[in-house]
């Protein structure tokens, strides 16, 4: 599957591009996404491509749309982005990143599994797990997060740099685990709140 047209014309530095693979022993698919600044939640033509579906399948789900390539801001990224599946049946698949691919100003590629309450960056680690579902929409999300132009890394370890006034999201480090302040509120990395911050 070729990027689409946009990216191809138009790639420009500031541009984080790359695709996820679903396999097993015999078949793969995959998904990608292209991340910038240009890009909304909208649906834009040459930028999101919708995904034919066929019996090995793996696609983001974004607005509605079964997305083979799915072009969004680094705000939207860091939401937890829903990730489907078909497969022909039964059994162990492997979500991995695809080789090629844009990483150098990439922190962390999550990928969030519902089912078994797991976590893994997957700049880091493939993840296999066992479906008895030949399809799925809820099971799996993943949350993109870009490094700080400034820093190098947005994930702090030290509570006294956390600003609760901020507009921005923050990502922070307690007790060795990660969490996220947004809008007053925090959340788990995996998107459950945790607690209502008092301004």
């Amino acid at each position: 599957q070729n990027a689409p047209a946009r990216y191809m014309e138009v790639q420009t530095e500031q541009e984080v591009e790359f695709e996820i693979l679903l396999s097993n022993e015999k078949q793969s698919d995959n998904t990608g996404l292209l991340i910038a600044e240009q890009y909304s939640p909208a649906y834009e033509i040459n930028a999101d491509l919708e995904k034919m579906t066929g019996t090995m399948s793996v696609y983001t789900i974004y607005n509605g749309y079964t997305l083979a390539y799915n072009a969004l801001s680094p705000l939207n990224a860091e939401e937890q982005i829903p990730v489907g599946f078909v497969v022909p049946a039964n059994g162990e698949y492997t979500f991995d990143l695809k080789e090629h691919g844009t990483y150098d100003r990439v922190e962390h590629i999550y990928l969030i599994d519902r089912e078994t309450d797991a976590m893994v960056d997957l700049l880091e680690e493939a993840y296999s797990f066992y479906t008895a579902e030949k399809k799925n929409n809820n099971r799996f999300a993943i949350t993109v997060i870009l490094k700080s132009e400034q820093s190098g890394g947005d994930v702090t370890t030290d509570m006294g740099e956390v600003d609760i006034h901020s507009q921005q999201p923050q990502k922070f480090f307690y007790d060795s685990k990660l969490y996220i302040l947004r809008d007053g509120k925090i959340y788990s990395a995996t998107g459950h709140e945790i607690q209502t911050i008092n301004q």
